[in-house]
């Protein structure tokens, strides 16, 4: 994490893997809204990943290796479907930083921030059901961002969207050279933060509400089915394996 001012970048760090989220890394993501306090002086969170990708999703044999323990197959259910509130609903704005590819559930962490500006090498996948998984954060972003026919292609066909075509779908908000990003990163928060505070977060409160009028009864319904998934994912894996 680095501040400036009343940002703070995150940085995604796991770039051998294509910075993919393990369990401990996920519980890291579940904590960063608590330091967004009114006593903190944060105003705004930039997103992004170190190396050429963004995040490649989950970390699938973090989150269900180990089979032969009860304590990770309890935490199965308790674990999936979360990506839903790691920045659902964030106390304050939230631009991500496509440098790369943004896969699975690291679709997901892009589609869940307020805005997202991408390199023009980054794109974007939906590979949960390629990798035998539900979806759930995505099947519900989507259609609202990019209307149900292109939402289908992206999460049932599982297309690859390069930034270019993102951009012509309104799924990013720009695109640039990879090393501009970071700065118009910057520059879009520094925009932002040049708003009337108020104003700008009941707007951004309105709009979010409005778009999402029964997204509690849709994180309930994502989180049993990935956990379906993932648990019936770790039955054929034992299986397959003897």
């Amino acid at each position: 994490m680095e501040r400036n001012g009343p940002m703070l970048r995150v940085t995604l760090n796991q770039p051998k893997k294509l910075n993919a989220v393990t369990r401990r890394a996920f519980e890291e993501l579940l904590l960063l809204r608590s330091l967004f306090t009114p006593e903190s002086g944060l105003q705004l969170m930039i997103l992004t990943g170190a190396g050429r990708g963004f995040c490649s999703g989950a970390d699938i044999e973090d989150f269900i290796g180990h089979r032969d323990s009860e304590t990770v197959t309890a935490s199965i259910p308790d674990a999936a479907g979360r990506f839903f509130p790691v920045l659902d609903d964030f106390p304050v704005p939230v631009i991500a930083a496509v440098n790369g590819p943004a896969a699975g559930d690291g679709m997901s962490l892009a589609i869940m921030a307020d805005f997202r500006v991408a390199s023009d090498n980054a794109f974007f996948v939906e590979s949960h059901v390629a990798r035998d998984l539900t979806p759930s954060v995505l099947a519900w972003y989507l259609p609202r961002m990019i209307g149900l026919g292109r939402a289908y292609e992206m999460v049932v066909l599982g297309r690859r969207v390069p930034a270019a075509t993102a951009l012509e779908w309104g799924l990013v908000t720009s695109v640039v050279p990879p090393e501009q990003l970071l700065e118009a990163a910057d520059q879009l928060g520094t925009e932002l933060l040049a708003l009337p505070s108020f104003a700008m977060l009941t707007a951004r409160g309105a709009m979010q509400r409005a778009a999402s009028p029964d997204i509690s009864s849709v994180r309930e319904w994502a989180g049993s089915m990935e956990a379906l998934a993932l648990a019936l994912r770790q039955r054929k894996d034992a299986t397959d394996g003897g």
